[in-house]
């Protein structure tokens, strides 16, 4: 089924942020709705439009800071279908990396931009405001026209540039990427920033933000969002696997095997919900498996995802706890005590099991059937005999 995703930005180029108006974060996205659920959206949006616009455009910057209104808003939008797609780029960590020209700043969001949106969507369509940021939009649409055809020379994306005022999608894309922005952006960050993003992931609608730059680049800092009293050894444990999740990902993201790339995306997942206010909230299974089959060409199951993503990221010790309500990172010290008792209620009775076949086994042959015997459960042996 066709996607078109209606896209639009938030934020500038300006690298000088001594400069009253360059802004801190640059925030590209929109949303992604299927071509048969357009016409219901364009209905939803009238009625926003009606009731809270007069019938106008409907865009972020007429809200500004009144956040109650913008609730109210977002609560409503929200009832559409379709799906929230977005990428930040933290210009003063970009710049320190030596992005020091417009031209440069462009042409690294190029790639990235394109990256993000194109790996997991790769036949979209994507309908922008023409009246954004005009240097780079055309250059993204260039950038994306020379890279679909240097892959495919039949393959040709469709990227067109539309009047907002005319195009009432684009319009709750604008809407969505400027509420985002009142959470990261530091120009227009808003106290209430935290329930935009909570209203957002609890819709289901939005897919992990995706932050640049990503992974050596983090600042392990405590988070001014725990809502519970931690010690110092927890926000230790937390960073560490903060740390363990990113190395995952740094060390696998140019890996092009498919099922590694969606266990990159469920770390990519983690983290993200882990720095937005759920550090203590496990994800369903069923929101995690959704968001990533959204964003990967490579579709999994619930049954698949235990056995075939989250326990080869606990392999390669990426710190993830689990219950019933589904999974998070590590966050603290007694998720590490839970994450123990949990598989000590499978291990205990595993081993009482092996080691009482063993004893009648020995028994009953006169030491003749040692079942674990070899020389592969030497391990076990030293176990069983502590």
């Amino acid at each position: 089924m066709n996607k078109v995703c209606y896209f639009d930005e938030s934020g500038n180029s300006g690298l000088d942020f001594s400069k009253s108006g360059n802004s801190s974060h640059f925030i590209l996205g929109g949303v992604i709705v299927k071509d048969s659920d357009c016409a219901s959206l364009q209905v939803l949006r009238e009625k926003i439009s009606a009731k809270y616009f007069s019938g106008n455009e409907i865009k972020s910057s007429n809200v500004g800071k009144d956040d109650e209104r913008r609730l109210r808003i977002l609560s409503e939008l929200l009832e559409g279908d379709y799906l929230i797609h977005s990428m930040v780029f933290n210009k003063k960590l970009i710049f320190g990396n030596g992005l020091k020209y417009k031209k440069s700043f462009y042409k690294y969001l190029n790639k990235l931009a394109y990256r993000g949106l194109y790996t997991a969507f790769p036949d979209i369509k994507i309908v922008a405001d023409q009246h954004g940021s005009k240097e780079f939009m055309k250059g993204f649409s260039t950038y994306i026209e020379k890279n679909y055809k240097s892959q495919d020379l039949f393959n040709k994306t469709d990227f067109i540039f539309e009047d907002s005022k005319h195009n009432s999608l684009i319009q709750i894309a604008d809407f969505i990427i400027g509420t985002i922005a009142r959470y990261y952006e530091e120009t227009v960050m808003s106290k209430k920033g935290q329930e935009f993003i909570d209203i957002l992931i609890s819709s289901g609608k939005l897919l992990p933000i995706r932050t640049w730059p990503e992974v050596s680049d983090r600042t392990y800092e405590p988070f001014k969002e725990v809502l519970f009293e931690t010690s110092e050894i927890d926000e230790k444990v937390f960073q560490i696997s903060l740390r363990n999740a990113d190395l995952f990902i740094s060390e696998n993201v140019k890996n092009y095997d498919e099922l590694v790339q969606v266990q990159v995306a469920t770390c990519r997942a983690l983290v993200f919900y882990a720095t937005t206010g759920k550090r203590f909230k496990h994800i369903s299974t069923a929101r995690l498996v959704e968001q990533i089959n959204a964003g990967n060409r490579k579709r999994i199951t619930d049954k698949q995802f235990g056995r075939s993503i989250i326990g080869p990221l606990r392999d390669a010790n990426v710190l993830i706890s689990s219950n019933m309500d589904g999974y998070k990172l590590i966050a603290c010290e007694s998720d590490l005590r839970e994450f123990i008792r949990y598989f000590d209620h499978f291990i205990r009775p595993m081993l009482k099991r092996i080691k009482s076949y063993r004893e009648t086994m020995l028994y009953a042959t006169e030491n003749k059937i040692d079942i674990i015997g070899d020389e592969q459960y030497d391990y076990l042996k030293r176990i069983l005999e502590m």
